[in-house]
C-alpha cells in the first residue's frame, strides 16, 4: 500500500524583528489560536499611540508568518488600545479596540473592526450608547468576543459608571461582517460596590449565557489593597437577558505572604493577569499571576500563580500556588494555559537575567518537563509584554514579545515532545512547586438592572497597510514525515516462531512508530525498537499491519499478512453405496489450501460425482504442505421386482409384493388396497389400474417399479379334470380346477374310497399334489367336493371323481 499525505513539522525557536525605517516599539495585548491550526497576534505601537496605530499578525500553522497588517487611522487624536481579537467561524476577523486609561471624551469609547482572512480591511465603526452618556468619559475595558450560533457573534464589554460602586455589562450582536443587531446593557449593583470587573471567558449552555470574570469586591476580599481581588461568574438567559445566578469567591490572597525582600502584592492590581479555562470534564479553573516573597528561616518562597478548580456549577472543589524559590524575584512575567485535558503548560520571562523557563504539570500536580533556556543578548531588552501559550498538537507552544526604544521582537518557540532534549531548547532544571491554597466564598447580594442598549455608530477612517518583519532562525530541528514504509513477510507458516515487521521511514522523520493490528489474532508481541515489531500469532488468520509515525497521524503504511496453521487432514467422508440418479458432492475445501487436484485432473475445491468408482484428491497448503482422502462409491445390486403386468377378474382380489429389507415403502395409490406387510397388498380394483411401489435402501436412495393390472368382466364357471399325473414333469401335476370368474367363496374337500380326507383348501389357486402323509398315492380314485360361490351368485355344491395315473 502506498503511503498517503506527508507531514512537515519541526521545533524552532524563531525570531520577527520590526525594521527600519518602520521600527517602534509594539505593545501585543493577545494572542489567539485559528481554525486552521495558526495563530494571531493583536497590539499597538507605543511611540505612534496619538495616532491611533494598531498591529494584527497572522501566522500559519507551521510558524511562518502570514501577513502582518498595521492598522492606521487618518489624523485621530486619542490613545487606543488594539486588545481584543476573534475569529468568525466563516474566517473573519474581528477586533475590537478603545480609549486606554486616563483619556476620555465625548464621543463612543469602542471600535470594531472587521477583517478578511486575508488582512484586507471589509468594515469598521465606532459604537456606544446614547443610554449610557457618561459612559463615553468613564473607564471601560473591552472583555471578550464569543462566536454565537453560526453566524453571528457575541461582544462583551464592561464599564465603570460610578467608582468602586456601580458597573455596567453591554452585550452586543452581530453577524460575521459585523452588522450590528441588538445590545443590551445590564447594571451591575453588587452590595458594597465592586471595582472594574472584566469577563474573561464565556460560554452558552442551551439558553444560557455563562460568564466568568475577575474583579475587586470592596470591603469583602483582603489582598494587598481596599478592594480585594476575587473570581465570579455570572448565568445570563439570553432571551431576555435577566441574570439567573451570580456566585463568586474570594481569590487566594496575596496578603498572607510576609515578604522580607519587597512588599506583597498582586502581579497587577488591575486584574490584568487572570484567566479562565474549560476542561473536557465540565470544570472550570481560573488563574490569577503574581509577584509576592516569603522570607523565612526555611527559605524564599516566590508565589507565581494561584490556580483555583471550580464544578460546572461554579462550585469550589480546590485551590493551589504555584510556587519557586529564590529566582525571578524581579523584572519577570509568567504565563500560565491550562489545555482541555487539565495540562498546565507554564512559560516565564526573566528579562534581567535574559532566561526563558518552561514547564509542563500534568493534573497530578507532576512536573514532567522543566527547562530553561538562554535567550541571544544581542538586542537590549528594556520591557516586555504579553506571553501566551497556545494549544496544538506541539507538547510546548509559546510566544514572547520584548522591546526597546526602536523595536520590537517576537520570540516564537514549538518544541516537540522528541525535540526536549536538545540544548538549544533548554537544560533540565526543576524550579516548580505547588502547594495548597484557599478561597471564600462571598456573599453576592446586589441588583442587576437590564435595559435595551441604544445604540450609536460614526464611521471611522480606519485603512490597513502591509507591515514588513524580518525573520531569524534561532534554533530549528526539522521533523519531515513524507515516507514510511512496511517490511513483513506476506506469508507466515510456523505460528510457534516470531514475526518480524520493520518500518522504514526517512531520515527526518522523528519519533517511535505506532503498530496497529488486531489483537484477537496475536498471542503476544514486543516493539522492539522505535521501528521494529515482533509478533506471535495464535491462529490462522489475514489481515493488515499498519504503521504511523508518532510525530504523523497523516502518513500512514499497511502491509497484509496471511497466517497458516497446518491444516486438519482433508475428510470426504466414509466409502458409500451407489444409488442410481443420486449426485455426490465431495468437498476438499480449506482456506488454508491454495491448490486441488482431483482424480481426473480437475482444480475444484469441490468434486461432483454421479457414477460409481473411486475418487480422490490432493490439496496443497500455502506453506506447500501436501495432503489427500481417498472415497469409494460401491455398486450394488438390489432386487425389486413386483411382478409382470397382469388381468384379473372383476371384484378378483391379487397379492403384489416386492422384497422385503428396505424401509420406507410406499404403494400407490392407495385405491382398494388391503395392506399385509410393508412389502405386500392385496388389490382389488374394479378398473385397469396402475400401482406403483418405492421404499429406501438407504436414507435419499429409492427402489421403485411398477404393475398394471387390467380388469375385465370374466365368464363364470369352474371345471374340474378328472385325472392328474403327479409325477413331477411339470404336466397336470396337481388336482385343481380351472376357474373364470371372481369366486367370492370356495372351498375343495378330497376323500379316499374309505371315506378318508386326503386334502382341503380354501385357496383356489393351490391343488392336491397326490401325497397323503408324505407318500405318494398308487393308481386308484377319489372322491372330491367344492362349495363355491361366484360374485353376486348363489352358493353351490358340486362333487366328482378324480382318477390319479401314473
Amino acid at each position: 500500500m502506498k503511503a498517503q499525505n506527508f507531514c512537515l513539522d519541526s521545533s524552532i525557536h524563531e525570531r520577527y524583528s520590526t525594521l527600519s525605517p518602520n521600527s517602534d516599539s509594539i505593545m501585543f495585548h493577545k494572542q489567539i489560536k485559528t481554525a486552521d491550526g495558526g495563530a494571531l497576534l493583536i497590539g499597538h505601537f507605543k511611540k505612534t499611540n496619538s495616532n491611533g496605530y494598531g498591529i494584527v499578525v497572522r501566522f500559519n500553522k507551521d510558524g511562518s508568518l502570514r501577513w502582518a497588517k498595521r492598522i492606521v487611522s487618518n489624523p485621530f487624536s486619542g490613545y487606543i488600545a488594539f486588545e481584543t481579537i476573534a475569529e468568525a467561524n466563516n474566517g473573519n476577523i474581528h477586533i475590537i479596540a478603545r480609549f486606554n486609561n486616563g483619556i476620555y471624551d465625548s464621543r463612543p469609547p469602542f471600535f470594531l473592526l472587521v477583517l478578511s482572512q486575508n488582512g484586507i480591511l471589509i468594515n469598521q465603526k465606532r459604537i456606544g450608547f446614547t443610554n449610557s452618556p457618561n459612559l463615553n468619559n468613564k473607564f471601560v475595558r473591552t472583555s471578550l468576543i464569543l462566536n454565537y450560533g453560526t453566524d453571528s457573534l457575541l461582544y462583551i464589554f464592561s464599564g465603570q459608571i460610578n467608582a468602586f460602586t456601580e458597573n455596567q455589562l453591554f452585550l452586543i450582536t452581530a453577524d460575521n461582517s459585523g452588522v450590528i443587531g441588538s445590545s443590551t446593557i445590564i447594571n451591575m449593583q453588587p452590595s458594597g460596590g465592586w471595582d472594574a470587573p472584566v469577563f474573561r471567558n464565556g460560554r452558552f449552555s442551551g439558553n444560557k449565557l455563562i460568564l466568568y470574570g475577575s474583579s475587586g469586591f470592596i470591603g469583602q476580599c483582603v489582598n494587598g489593597s481596599s478592594n480585594g481581588f476575587a473570581f465570579f461568574t455570572i448565568e445570563i438567559n439570553i432571551t431576555n437577558k435577566t441574570v439567573l445566578l451570580n456566585k463568586a469567591y474570594c481569590a487566594p490572597m496575596n496578603s498572607l505572604f510576609t515578604g522580607t525582600y519587597n512588599t506583597p502584592r498582586d502581579f497587577f492590581s488591575t486584574v490584568a493577569y487572570d484567566n479562565t479555562f474549560f476542561l473536557a470534564n465540565g470544570n472550570i479553573i481560573m488563574t490569577r499571576a503574581y509577584q509576592g516573597i516569603d522570607s523565612s528561616s526555611s527559605g524564599i518562597i516566590n508565589r507565581l500563580f494561584s490556580i483555583s478548580t471550580f464544578d460546572s456549577s461554579f462550585n469550589h472543589l480546590n485551590s493551589e500556588y504555584v510556587v519557586t524559590g529564590n529566582i525571578m524575584r524581579d523584572k519577570t512575567i509568567q504565563e500560565l494555559v491550562i489545555d482541555s485535558l487539565g495540562i498546565k503548560h507554564f512559560s516565564f520571562y526573566d528579562f534581567k537575567n535574559k532566561l526563558i523557563y518552561y514547564a509542563l504539570c500534568d493534573t497530578k500536580n507532576d512536573f514532567f518537563l522543566q527547562k530553561k533556556i538562554e535567550l541571544p543578548s544581542s538586542k537590549p531588552y528594556t520591557d516586555f509584554s504579553r506571553i501566551n501559550i497556545t494549544d496544538n498538537e506541539h507538547i510546548v507552544n509559546f510566544t514572547i514579545i520584548t522591546y526597546d526604544n526602536s523595536s520590537t521582537y517576537i520570540d516564537k518557540f514549538k518544541i516537540l515532545v522528541n525535540d526536549t532534549s536538545q540544548a538549544c531548547f533548554g537544560v533540565d532544571t526543576a524550579f516548580l512547586s505547588i502547594i495548597p491554597a484557599q478561597v471564600s466564598p462571598i456573599n453576592w447580594q446586589g441588583q442587576f438592572i437590564v435595559e435595551q442598549g441604544i445604540l450609536v455608530e460614526q464611521s471611522t477612517n480606519f485603512f490597513t497597510v502591509d507591515y514588513p518583519l524580518q525573520r531569524t532562525i534561532i534554533c530549528n530541528i526539522v521533523n519531515k514525515c513524507d515516507t514510511i514504509k512496511l517490511n513483513a513477510p506476506d506469508t507466515v507458516c510456523n505460528i510457534s516462531q516470531p514475526v518480524i515487521i520493520t518500518a522504514h521511514k526517512n531520515p527526518l522523520c522523528k519519533g517511535k512508530v505506532n503498530f496497529i493490528f488486531d489483537t484477537t489474532a496475536i498471542q503476544s508481541f514486543t516493539q522492539i525498537n522505535d521501528t521494529t515489531l515482533s509478533l506471535y500469532f495464535n491462529k490462522s488468520y489475514k489481515g493488515k499491519i499498519y504503521a504511523q509515525p508518532n510525530s504523523c497521524n497523516k502518513l500512514i503504511d499497511s502491509v497484509t499478512i496471511n497466517v497458516f496453521e497446518p491444516a486438519n487432514v482433508i475428510n470426504l467422508g466414509k466409502d458409500t453405496t451407489y444409488c442410481s440418479g443420486k449426485t455426490y458432492t465431495l468437498n476438499a475445501y480449506n482456506p488454508n489450501f491454495k491448490k486441488y487436484i482431483w482424480q481426473d485432473g480437475s482444480t475444484d475445491s469441490v468434486f461432483i460425482a454421479v457414477n460409481y468408482g473411486t475418487y480422490f484428491v490432493t490439496a496443497t497448503d500455502y506453506c506447500d504442505r501436501v495432503y489427500s482422502d481417498t472415497l469409494r462409491i460401491i455398486n450394488k445390486y438390489y432386487p425389486f421386482n413386483i411382478g409382470k403386468d397382469t388381468m384379473i377378474c372383476k371384484s378378483e382380489s391379487i397379492l403384489l409384493s416386492v422384497p422385503p429389507g428396505y424401509s420406507n415403502y410406499n404403494w400407490q395409490p392407495k385405491y382398494n388396497v388391503i395392506p399385509i406387510a410393508p412389502n405386500k397388498i392385496y388389490v382389488n380394483p374394479k378398473v385397469n389400474t396402475f400401482y406403483h411401489v418405492s421404499a429406501e435402501i438407504f436414507p435419499g436412495c429409492e427402489l421403485s417399479d411398477t404393475i398394471n393390472i387390467e380388469v375385465e368382466n370374466c365368464l363364470q364357471y369352474i371345471y374340474f379334470p378328472n385325472s392328474f399325473t403327479p409325477n413331477n414333469d411339470g404336466l397336470n401335476d396337481f388336482f385343481k380346477p380351472l376357474i373364470s370368474g371372481a369366486l367370492t367363496k370356495y372351498e375343495l374337500l378330497v376323500y379316499n374310497r374309505w371315506g378318508q380326507l386326503v386334502f382341503t383348501t380354501k385357496n383356489k389357486n393351490e391343488g392336491w399334489n397326490g401325497i397323503l402323509k408324505g407318500v405318494q398315492q398308487n393308481n386308484t380314485v377319489f372322491v372330491w367336493l367344492c362349495k363355491y360361490q361366484f360374485y353376486g351368485m348363489p352358493e353351490k355344491l358340486i362333487k366328482g371323481v378324480v382318477t390319479i395315473i401314473k
